[in-house]
């Protein structure tokens, strides 16, 4: 029986891979990445102008991390899923078939799914700009462009994170099919993914607050349409992260 071959990775699995393979730590691009997205939202505000040119604006910096936090999520994540299958193979030793398929799962999203997400999410964000000015940044006018284009990049990987994390829950069920017997003597290969998941959890957990504390802390909290849309956001993440969290323990 011939198999199937390897799905093509996404965009953003190359993306990731691209920076992995770079001369620098990860962190050292990322930080880069950050200053970038900060200096554009500033000099948006700056070219308008929202504020004098040369000041800094802490709202302006915080909306910044947005701008990386959502590929950080997705690089830190195949990391440890790499970490996790290398605990997990000497379970399965005996499948290396099934095991290579399993890691090419768990470490690379087909490329068609992820391209259209994107693409659907980068649309509705433009379209919901058009029909409302004020959907994105007010007070901007001539620098509109600008910040729109971080703000679109921004969040197109929105879905992205949340498919990630639903196609890692679903392929630790696949892992633990993977096993024939359990050796009640050596049980700690059978946790290597609960370090994964509560990895998971805790990122979203990182989201949900950051993004409670742009609403409350450095930015207005909206009308009422926002609030709810915040609200709901912050309470699948709540539910993702421990839902993330405890997953593990279903299949042991």
């Amino acid at each position: 029986m011939t198999e199937r071959p390897p799905v093509k990775p996404s965009w953003v699995d190359r993306l990731i891979d691209w920076i992995d393979r770079l001369p620098s730590p990860a962190w050292v691009f990322y930080l880069v990445m950050y200053v970038v997205a900060a200096s554009m939202l500033h000099a948006a505000i700056w070219i308008d102008p929202v504020v004098p040119v040369g000041t800094l604006s802490t709202t302006w910096m915080v909306n910044a991390i947005w701008a990386v936090l959502s590929v950080v999520f997705i690089d830190y994540l195949k990391v440890a899923v790499g970490r996790s299958l290398d605990k997990f193979a000497p379970l399965v030793a005996d499948k290396p078939t099934e095991f290579a398929a399993l890691r090419h799962r768990m470490t690379e999203m087909p490329a068609r799914p992820v391209f259209w997400m994107t693409v659907i999410t980068g649309l509705a964000i433009v379209a919901g700009i058009a029909s409302d000015p004020a959907f994105a940044y007010e007070g901007l006018s001539h620098s509109y462009v600008l910040a729109v284009s971080l703000m679109v990049f921004s969040y197109c990987f929105t879905p992205v994170v949340l498919y990630l994390s639903i196609r890692l829950l679903a392929s630790v069920t696949r892992a633990y099919g993977l096993l024939d017997e359990v050796d009640v003597l050596s049980q700690r290969p059978l946790y290597a993914f609960s370090r994964l998941t509560l990895q998971a959890g805790l990122l979203w957990l990182v989201i949900v607050n950051l993004g409670i504390g742009t609403m409350v802390f450095v930015g207005d909290a909206g009308d009422a349409q926002e609030r709810a849309i915040s609200i709901g956001f912050t309470a699948l993440g709540i539910v993702i992260a421990f839902t993330s969290s405890l997953y593990p323990l279903r299949g042991c």
